[in-house]
């Protein structure tokens, strides 16, 4: 699973570079820094990024034909490069064993 998403991030690595650029340069452009100041560079450059491209992904946009998105190759593979990451937080053993005693009980 991991080889193919690899291959197929290498193969658009441009794309998503040049794609994620673009993001934050228009961020910087259309938010002042007064707009910016209640957000870390975390939540910008992290979090926010992650949390709009998978909404657009999952739910869509009015003005964005949906299936015309999913065949974007570049942002289908951004999505699964996104949900991999965040599925692989470093804290999930802390939360298996939280939920394993809660079980328990």
């Amino acid at each position: 699973m991991y080889a193919d998403l690899i291959s197929d991030f290498e193969e658009h690595e441009d794309k998503l570079k040049a794609f994620s650029e673009d993001y934050f340069i228009r961020i910087l452009e259309d938010y002042t820094l007064q707009d910016l100041s209640g957000s870390s560079i975390q939540e910008l450059l992290v979090q926010e990024f992650t949390f709009t491209a998978m909404d657009i992904y999952l739910r869509g946009y009015e003005d964005i034909d949906q299936q015309e998105l999913y065949d974007l190759e570049w942002f289908d593979t951004l999505y699964r490069t996104l949900m991999v990451t965040n599925v692989q937080g470093t804290t999930r053993p802390i939360m298996r064993d939280l939920l394993k005693k809660e079980l328990e009980r």
